[in-house]
């Protein structure tokens, strides 16, 4: 399946071009107004050096509106800008596609002017391969004479060895226990063996002539979390079908924090089921190619009936701003982004639950607003994945129901659809810009299997 966007927009009143021309839409005969519909598409990079914006190239991009059975093709340019003409005054839907990383997308009730904000890691020049479309060989890096491994089980299965660059936006990870030849057990260093790494994205081309610096992380389960030991790589520029060599001494990377997290006295965590998980990432306003942490919550201590306190190590760059806490059993999560000018608020609060009473169906989706969330605009994205392909539609909304377009489901396969609310502290106008503000809250539930 292409990537790519959809948009349902509503055209009233935007100031374009206004033409009349024949509609069957209308009844045959009607002539109705008509105007040429304009938006662009750009993209959040987040390098070492900050945040920039950048358009992304349409000009080979399929772009369309379509009303019912009509279908009109637009014209999307290199600067990220898109037209299409003689789109009926009224709601259309419009696709763009070969978005980056995003299924077919549908933002219900947005208008002529319309700009969708994408958002990804490293620096805009980066080599991304489902962009570029590069067929790219798994990195080969020969270790040396890397040391000390951690105690107290050297090395753990569940031991991993990861090469990651922020500022090129990749990483890539090898267990320990997949080197050739894997240390043997009471190891304190790695001698004369082999990592094959695959990245992800799958293309990962690290340019110190472009201020690339690499990380080498040891990441260990221990009792407490995770453990991670850190050597910083000099500086090379080298794709990632290159062989290289690795030694050196890796060093212990401390936690900079706990956490503390309240959970409304179990309110929220008593919906999660009988083993949820609480997951932590680092991000830089929601573009991290950093490795998660996941924790059982009986590895949390709890203090009070849902607050709990939870380690992070911190072997991350400095751009790394705030920390997702994910609360999930698998079907249900709510996320909370905690900014570090947060962390050390004791203890913070989640402000967000699920919505509920999801009814999902070949043609409508229905939900209701979620029991707790914070004061303002909810807007709900919602994934509806084909049990077959692993992919599907997105549609956005701040209603609590979608009407799912004609053609967006194959006839006889088995979806389900995953509900998200999702909060800004930031005002935002979905009619012109459904993407902006800043989201921190987020929480969502998954439905059960339903059949086109």
């Amino acid at each position: 399946m292409r990537a790519g966007v959809w948009l349902i927009a509503c055209s009233i009143g935007c100031g374009a071009k206004t033409d009349l021309r024949d509609n069957a839409l209308a009844g045959g005969d009607a002539q109705v107004p008509t105007h040429t519909v304009h938006g662009r598409v750009r993209v959040r990079y987040s390098p070492d050096t900050g945040p920039v914006f950048g358009p992304r190239d349409l000009s080979n991009t399929l772009i369309e509106a379509r009303v019912a059975d009509l279908v009109l093709t637009g014209k999307g340019w290199a600067d990220g800008t898109f037209t299409i003409d003689h789109v009926p005054l009224g709601l259309f839907t419009l696709r763009v596609d070969d978005v980056p990383y995003e299924g077919p997308q549908l933002f219900v009730g947005v208008e002529d002017g319309v700009t969708l904000t994408m958002a990804l890691a490293g620096r805009p020049d980066a080599d991304r391969s489902p962009w570029t479309k590069k067929d790219v060989a798994p990195w080969t890096i020969s270790l040396d004479n890397l040391t000390p491994l951690p105690p107290p089980n050297n090395p753990p299965s569940n031991s991993l060895l990861w090469i990651v660059s922020s500022n090129a936006g990749c990483e890539m990870a090898s267990a320990t226990t997949s080197l050739q030849p894997a240390p043997p057990v009471g190891a304190t260093s790695i001698v004369d063996a082999t990592m094959f790494l695959q990245s992800s994205p799958p293309s990962c081309h690290i340019d110190a002539t472009r201020g690339d610096h690499t990380t080498l992380l040891h990441e260990v389960v221990s009792s407490n979390g995770r453990l991670y030991r850190k050597l910083d790589l000099p500086s090379f520029t080298a794709p990632v079908n290159t062989t290289m060599s690795i030694k050196g001494t890796l060093t212990d990377v401390p936690p900079v924090s706990t956490l503390k997290i309240d959970f409304r006295g179990g309110s929220f965590l008593g919906s999660l089921g009988p083993s949820p998980s609480i997951q932590l990432s680092l991000s830089e306003h929601a573009a991290s190619v950093y490795p998660s942490v996941s924790i059982p919550l009986a590895s949390a201590s709890s203090p009070g009936d849902a607050i709990l306190t939870i380690p992070f190590p911190d072997p991350f760059p400095s751009w790394a701003k705030s920390v997702f806490v994910a609360a999930t059993d698998g079907s249900i999560f709510i996320t909370r982004e905690i900014d570090w000018t947060e962390a050390t608020t004791t203890p913070i609060a989640i402000a967000l639950s699920a919505p509920e009473s999801i009814r999902a169906s070949s043609s409508r989706i229905d939900w209701s607003r979620p029991k707790y969330a914070p004061t303002g605009q909810l807007r709900y994205r919602i994934l509806i994945v084909d049990a077959a392909s692993g992919s599907g539609p997105t549609l956005w909304t701040t209603d609590t129901s979608v009407t799912i377009p004609v053609g967006m489901l194959v006839i006889g396969h088995q979806y389900k659809a995953t509900v998200t609310g999702t909060w800004s502290a930031q005002a935002v106008t979905f009619s012109t810009h459904p993407l902006d503000g800043h989201i921190t809250e987020q929480a969502g539930k998954t439905t059960d299997e339903f059949t086109r």
